[in-house]
């Protein structure tokens, strides 16, 4: 640790997801989402006492569109997988420069992969007799294709979730969730990161380190679910139909997930907490 006089003290992130959906012929649903993100890192130079540098990437992260199959709907359970990828819209050249002048890329602080991706994913839903009670699991896997243009490839990840919800009326639910994510570490590396590690090891930054990428966590999560009126009260069917008003089809979810467990390649950020915000609108 000795090796690297700038150190990173603290990160931001902030994503907004935005979705979509449709329904196109026997596929139950499809979907396309994008995210605005943005991100700040803050290193610390320990050699100039007090003195702080930052850097600030935000932009649109990479797109996906996924198709959700409906494999079993029976009793109130029900088994689906979504399949799809994602476009790489995502930024993968935000720099900041080193104390050798090299203009360097941080991992943490692109905003995308660099390369197309396949999503897959498995969900199992299920709900009481009253309504008032609702459950269910999900495994969601992103496999990269490829290495990207600076060089390098991220690892595939796997996000497993699992939550009891209830419901305190038609239009606003409770949920409880457990949540374990494993995210590869990069493959390759950006040939500036490897310069500036090389001609200037001593005043590098952890951030460009390749090997320290990827790592694994678990928490647990809280969230609250509000519906709108014309969306679906038992949320296993919509019945597409005019909107009556604005807010109609409308769907706001919220989350704040705190981590249980962490074990990181390397050395990396440590994660706080998290909380998400999501907007859906159906028709």
């Amino acid at each position: 640790m000795a090796m690297f006089p700038i150190w990173d003290k603290q990160m931001t992130m902030v994503g907004l997801p935005m979705g979509g959906y449709m329904s196109p012929g026997r596929i139950d649903h499809g979907m396309g989402m994008g995210h605005a993100m943005g991100k700040n890192g803050l290193p610390l130079q320990p050699m100039a006492p007090g003195s702080e540098m930052s850097m600030q990437a935000i932009g649109l992260g990479d797109i996906n569109f996924q198709a959700i199959w409906k494999v079993m709907d029976f009793h109130r359970n029900r088994l689906q997988l979504n399949y799809g990828f994602s476009v790489p819209t995502g930024s993968i050249d935000e720099t900041m420069p080193d104390m050798a002048g090299h203009h360097v890329y941080p991992y943490d602080m692109q905003l995308g992969l660099g390369v197309p991706a396949f999503l897959t994913a498995a969900t199992y839903l299920g709900q009481s007799e009253d309504r008032h009670w609702g459950w269910g699991v999900q495994g969601y896997a992103t496999v990269p294709v490829g290495r990207n243009s600076q060089g390098y490839a991220w690892g595939n990840s796997f996000l497993g979730n699992g939550w009891i919800s209830y419901n305190f009326t038609e239009a606003i639910s409770l949920n409880f969730s457990g949540l374990g994510n494993y995210q590869g570490g990069i493959h390759g590396s950006n040939p500036v990161d490897q310069l500036s590690l090389r001609t200037a090891p001593f005043i590098a930054m952890p951030d460009i380190v390749a090997a320290w990428t990827g790592g694994e966590w678990a928490g647990v999560g809280l969230g609250v679910n509000l519906r709108m009126p014309g969306f679906a009260s038992d949320g296993f069917q919509k019945i597409a139909t005019s909107p009556e008003s604005a807010l109609q089809g409308n769907f706001l979810t919220a989350q704040i997930v705190v981590p249980c467990y962490q074990s990181w390649n390397g050395v990396q950020y440590g994660m706080g907490w998290m909380a998400t915000v999501s907007w859906q609108w159906w028709y």
